[in-house]
C-alpha cells in the first residue's frame, strides 16, 4: 500500500485487503477516507469495530510521489 502511485491505486488496495481477510478485519480495527487537503487519512479505532477511535490520525498522506510514473523514479 505504501508504494500506491496515486489515491485510486491506494483505495482499490485497501479495498481487496479489506475485503480478502477474514470478517473484514482490516475496517474492523481500522477507518480511512480520502479529502481534498490530505490526499488520505488512516485512523485506528479503539477495539475491533468501535465508533470510537483514537484522538489522532495513525498515517496522514500529505501527498503522493510526483515522479512515480518515470521509469527511472
Amino acid at each position: 500500500m505504501l508504494q500506491s502511485r496515486d489515491s485510486g491505486e491506494l483505495f482499490r488496495r485497501l479495498a481487496w485487503a479489506d475485503m480478502n481477510s477474514p470478517n473484514h478485519k482490516l475496517s474492523g480495527y481500522f477507518s480511512w477516507g480520502f479529502g481534498t487537503s490530505t490526499p488520505f487519512w488512516l485512523r485506528q479505532r479503539i477495539a475491533f469495530r468501535s465508533d470510537t477511535f483514537f484522538g489522532t490520525r495513525t498515517l496522514t498522506v500529505v501527498r503522493f510521489r510526483e515522479d512515480a510514473d518515470r521509469a527511472d523514479a
